[in-house]
């Protein structure tokens, strides 16, 4: 593991060194986030930090790191406050190898956190790059790409990839349940899994811990409701979307609208349609999810559960589901429940 890390380029170390440090401080940390604009990667955050600084707030943190001789640090500066305002972010790091007082007093006049190069220095000094107790970001994106051929059986780098995505995109309901269907993607490989089963694993650690900061979110969001309120915004969430059973009939109704156009239906089909399509709705088992996270000790331990998985994806050796703790086993067959999927496949 050491000679494959050691291949690292300086600003892949670089990164490494600096996820490791945030995570020790107690946030949670993602690397190499791709920013997407209608499905194209502009560009990515070589950090993403998300923390609870207190149980009635949520902070979000881009971190752009460059460990150059001419690191152009001012022009970093600029790029990670304008990328940090698009994004709706609280708040704006560079970590660069220049250090001038200048650099960080403007960078600090503007409200962009500026780690110079005397503490990158420091950091790699002495931790020597990337930890040597978790495999790095492209060790685990690499095993995913050839365990699944590529796009071939089912693309699971890529999946991984689009995952991370979504922390920019937003921490929403629609996110929510798209974390849900990739989840339940990889529990239904789980289920049937042979050599792979390591690197499934992994994935599927990856994508709860990023599934859990949204709920984590959402929770803060919705934290002024009383708690019959909250658990039904859960369900409607969970089961419709973000916009709700609303939005749903909207939907529907913009669809009849067309459908007399492209095909003509008559009243009654197109009613019996659109109540197949709510009963399906109905059928997500959307209660199994908002009776445990709106439960008062599980919602304010899913930020921390949140960072158990993401460590436990990262493991040198990957842990199966019977050696993780109680809690996080217990988050992994609420997941079967909500699936539909019998908890001793896993278990």
């Amino acid at each position: 593991m050491t000679q494959v890390q050691n291949e690292l380029a300086k600003g892949e170390a670089a990164e490494e060194a600096l996820r490791s440090y945030f995570l020790g401080l107690g946030f949670y940390a993602a690397r190499g986030v791709p920013v997407l604009l209608e499905g194209v990667d502009v560009t990515d955050v070589d950090v993403w930090l998300y923390c609870r600084p207190s149980p009635l707030s949520r902070e979000r943190s881009i971190v752009d790191i460059k460990r150059k001789k001419t690191p152009q640090a001012l022009e970093r500066i600029f790029w990670t406050k304008g990328l940090q305002s698009v994004l709706g972010l609280e708040r704006a790091i560079v970590v660069t190898t220049d250090t001038r007082r200048e650099v960080t007093e403007f960078g600090h006049r503007h409200d962009v956190i500026v780690l110079d190069g005397n503490f990158l220095s420091r950091l790699l000094k002495r931790d020597g790059g990337p930890p040597e107790n978790r495999i790095h970001e492209e060790v685990l994106l690499g095993s995913a790409h050839e365990a699944s051929l590529g796009k071939l059986g089912g693309d699971w780098k890529g999946r991984i990839v689009a995952s991370k995505a979504r922390l920019l995109e937003g921490l929403d309901f629609d996110s929510a349940n798209r974390w849900l269907n990739d989840l339940q993607y990889f529990y239904e490989q789980l289920a049937t899994a042979g050599s792979a089963k390591s690197t499934i694993l992994r994935a599927t650690y990856v994508l709860m811990s990023h599934f859990l900061v949204c709920v984590d979110y959402l929770s803060h969001r919705l934290s002024y409701l009383d708690h019959e309120t909250r658990r039904n915004a859960f369900v409607v969430g969970f089961r419709y979307g973000e916009s709700g059973l609303a939005r749903a009939e909207q939907v529907l109704t913009t669809a009849k609208r067309l459908a007399t156009v492209v095909a003509p239906l008559s009243s009654s089909g197109f009613e019996h349609v659109r109540k197949e399509i709510l009963t399906g709705f109905e059928d997500i088992r959307a209660e199994v999810l908002a009776d445990y996270f709106c439960q008062g000790k599980n919602q304010h331990g899913m930020f921390d559960a949140a960072r158990a998985f993401e460590a436990n994806a990262y493991t040198i050796e990957a842990l199966a589901i019977s050696s993780l703790s109680p809690q996080l086993a217990s988050l992994i067959g609420l997941c079967c429940d909500f699936f539909g999927i019998d908890r001793k496949k896993l278990l």
